[in-house]
Order: C-alpha cells, then structure tokens, then sequence
C-alpha cells in the first residue's frame, strides 16, 4: 500500500520495522511548511510504502513497482516502446514514456540503496 504527500511534523524515519514483517519504507522525504488549521507547522511530506515481508532491498523495490507501476501498466509501457523501436507505430512518445519509467526506477533504487544502507549502519 502506497500513501504519497504524508505530512509529518517530526522527520521520520526511512525505514520503519513494525514487526518481523512488516515495515514502512519512507520516501521523497522533504521539508516543507503547512497551513493546517488556521496554524503555520514546519515539517515534511514524503510518500510512505507499507511493505510486508523480509526487510530487503529486492522486497521494497517489488512492493514499490507493484504499487506505482502495476504489472499490466508496466507490460504496456514496454510493448509500447517495444512497438515504436521495432518501427510498427511511429510515436516516440512511447519511447519517452518508457525512458521516464525506467529513469524513475533508476531514481528509487539508488535512494533505496543508500537508505538501505543508512538503516543496517544504524541497527549496528
């Protein structure tokens, strides 16, 4: 389960254990400042990721695909793509929409790496 543009007055953490497992995995962490009744609050929006299952980087990126680029949505950007570069369509838009997708993936793996990598420095 995905919740995007989550308001928190504190800063959370990037990955949170709720159980053996089951975890948050928080993301696109930024501060920012909220009007929220009638108060002006200081914070951060992020998007948090509910994942279940072990605590590992090939999980949160599954749990994460799933969630914003559902498997039939991800098949049709690539026959699409696959469709424009083998010359059966001519809209490069497709092609436009698959490099994004796949920049995208490339943007939330490097992050998970290195919050990955924060977390397991911290549970030391």
């Amino acid at each position: 389960m995905l919740m995007v543009d989550v308001f928190t007055t504190e800063l959370p953490k990037s990955i949170q254990r709720l159980d053996l497992k089951s975890f948050y995995y928080r993301y696109d962490i930024k501060s920012t400042n909220r009007l929220i009744e009638g108060k002006d609050l200081s914070g951060f929006m992020h998007n948090d990721l509910y994942v279940e299952g072990d605590l590992t980087q090939s999980e949160i990126m599954r749990s994460w695909l799933s969630a914003v680029y559902p498997i039939d949505q991800e098949l049709k950007l690539l026959n699409d793509f696959n469709a424009f570069t083998s010359g059966i369509t001519g809209d490069a838009a497709k092609k436009v929409e698959y490099e994004t997708y796949l920049a995208k993936r490339k943007d939330f793996r490097e992050q998970l790496a290195l919050d990955f990598e924060t977390y397991m420095a911290d549970q030391l």
